[in-house]
């Protein structure tokens, strides 16, 4: 089972894999990367 679960959350796009996370959490990241001072970008 455990390989059935890890497949599936590697194939997550990266707005399911936010989805996934705690408001709490969302505003940590959201806060770092602003605070990063740069542009950031993810691969698609």
């Amino acid at each position: 089972m455990a390989d059935e679960t890890e497949s599936t959350h590697a194939n997550l796009s990266p707005d399911e894999a936010f989805g996934l996370l705690g408001n709490d959490v969302r505003v940590d990241i959201l806060q770092t990367l602003g605070d990063a001072g740069e542009s950031l970008s993810f691969p698609k």
